[in-house]
């Protein structure tokens, strides 16, 4: 089972990139940063690897 305490730390991660960018929507955000570390689709994108990138760009 995937900790659900995951779910507060990547939604606060999301909210603070997502305010640099306020003109993106929530889908768009998501699939940039899947395909900016190779992924077409963000359906296979871990939380774990979600998280590191989103931290790269506080």
């Amino acid at each position: 089972m995937r900790d659900p305490n995951r779910i507060d730390i990547v939604l606060e991660a999301v909210r603070i990139v997502w305010k640099k960018a306020p003109d993106l929507r929530l889908g768009q955000l998501i699939s940039n940063i899947s395909y900016e570390v190779g992924y077409s689709d963000p359906f296979f994108l871990e939380d774990d690897r979600l998280l590191q990138v989103l931290t790269e760009k506080k």
